[in-house]
């Protein structure tokens, strides 16, 4: 009898365990709206011969990921606030990531012209490259600037689309890294 009732309780926590971690460990969806997963790319990085780096690679830290072009005059009035706001507060886990959407870019001075960008804003943030359109056919912006406010699991809180200033990275990003930290 008491074999029985031992088997028994123990198939019932089994049971109970297979359930939570069945329940608990289920993966958010991918995707690029507010809620999902942040779909992962790698793309080369500028200024850095043969260096890539991937979406993934900042999982664990709260990332602030921006697309831009050199032509788009509200994504350089924005780069500024996006380097103080790393500065001010990396610290806490934050990572600002840029991505230029190369695949827009004049194709006659592309090159020139995102060295011109870099040297005149003094970009000082990871900045890497579209090239071959692969971010932007993933998540199809549609316009520039667009800013993704994107949590420690890399699912997506906020989207912005146009420019942000500091006080607006402050008031979408602090909270996320606050609760998280």
């Amino acid at each position: 009898m008491n074999r029985r009732l031992i088997s028994i309780l123990t198939l019932v926590i089994a049971a109970g365990l297979i359930i939570f971690v069945i329940a608990t460990d289920r993966e958010k969806p991918l995707g690029v709206e507010k809620g999902l997963k942040a779909i992962d790319f790698t793309l080369p990085v500028w200024g850095e011969e043969g260096v890539e780096a991937s979406l993934s690679d900042y999982e664990g830290d709260v990332i602030i990921l921006n697309f831009w072009a050199t032509w788009c005059p509200p994504c350089k009035d924005e780069m500024p606030d996006f380097m103080q706001f790393q500065d001010d507060y990396g610290d806490l886990g934050l990572q600002v990531v840029t991505v230029n959407m190369y695949y827009y870019e004049r194709r006659a001075t592309v090159e020139e012209d995102i060295q011109n960008f870099m040297e005149e804003v003094n970009v000082t943030l990871p900045t890497l490259l579209d090239i071959e359109g692969e971010v932007n056919n993933t998540y199809q912006p549609p316009g520039f600037p667009m800013t993704y406010i994107i949590d420690r699991d890399r699912v997506i809180q906020q989207v912005v689309r146009g420019e942000v200033n500091y006080e607006m990275l402050e008031r979408l990003a602090l909270p996320i890294a606050k609760e998280t930290d």
